[in-house]
Order: C-alpha cells, then structure tokens, then sequence
C-alpha cells in the first residue's frame, strides 16, 4: 500500500488528496476507498496536524528519527 497526496480539481475548486492506493492482481496501482478531499484552505492545518503527529509517535517511541515504524 502507498499513500497519495495531490492536488486536484473539482467542479472548479482546488483541494488537496490523499489516498491509499494498492496494487491490484494485474500489478497495477489502483486508488483505494480509503482517503480523503480537503479545501486547500485545510492544507496548513493538515500539515501541523501531520507533524504533530509524527512528533507524538517519536515521542512514545513508535517512530523511529528516519520515519520508520518499529
């Protein structure tokens, strides 16, 4: 599995992505159902949320300082 951020277009509004996606039987990547859209406006709030959580897990130890889970 592979999380996907990006920025897309809808109706005319700009949002911001992020999906898991899987490799499918075939070997291609296909998007799950699993993901979410946000107003850009939601963007730099999502960021700090991100890093606050990333912060946490190191914190308690479940992160390691190069990203990985241990």
């Amino acid at each position: 599995h592979v999380v996907r951020v990006a920025l897309d277009e809808f109706k005319g509004r700009v949002y911001v992505g992020a999906r898991v996606w899987y490799t499918a039987a075939s070997g291609e990547m296909r998007p799950s159902k699993n993901g979410v859209g946000l107003s850009l406006r939601h963007l730099p709030d999502l960021i700090r949320a991100l890093q606050e959580a990333q912060d946490r897990a190191k914190q308690i130890g479940v992160m390691d300082d190069t990203g990985g889970a241990q």
